[in-house]
């Protein structure tokens, strides 16, 4: 069971590269370019001409008419994609089309998870929807001889865990 949506997300998105992007997806041999929480964990030497993902993620407060579901969580995980120009404008935006479609994004994110990690995966995705945080010609960085820019992008999702609300929805 994965019990984590940022994961499921991840292996989501990846999946797409290799489907729809497979001239980026062969340059990373079998390695997934997304770290959590900082650049030390991507071990930034060996991806300084490749772009790749720090990622974090947390939970929000729930609001609205599920605010007294328990069941119902919703969150955020924030994605800051590093590399030169043109490829952190094409990673946002394949990103941007392939998650910023709701219900249709969470259904296919929820295919894709039953597919991977069994039909109890352990969240089941009710709505998926991208947003950008940062402009891109705020996020360049000086300090670097090979200059490397950096945008952010927020996915928001509601989720609920699969044993527990599934068999309502």
């Amino acid at each position: 069971m994965n019990k984590y949506p940022d994961l499921i997300l991840n292996a989501f998105i990846w999946k797409q590269f290799q489907n729809e992007k497979p001239a980026i997806y062969n340059l990373y041999n079998n390695r997934v370019p997304f770290f959590p929480v900082s650049d030390a964990n991507a071990g930034a030497q060996m991806w300084k001409n490749q772009t790749y993902i720090v990622y974090d993620s947390f939970i929000r407060a729930r609001s609205g008419y599920y605010k007294p579901v328990y069941a119902k969580k919703s969150g955020q995980t924030t994605y800051s994609i590093r590399g030169s120009v043109s490829s952190v404008y094409e990673w946002r935006d394949f990103m941007t089309d392939i998650l910023d479609r709701d219900d249709v994004t969470a259904s296919e994110v929820n295919a894709f998870g039953g597919t991977t990690y069994g039909a109890n995966n352990g969240i089941y995705f009710e709505c998926v929807n991208a947003y950008q945080v940062l402009a891109i010609d705020l996020a360049t960085r000086p300090d670097s001889v090979n200059q490397q820019y950096i945008t952010q992008l927020i996915i928001r999702y509601e989720y609920h865990p699969t044993a527990v609300y599934k068999e309502n929805t």
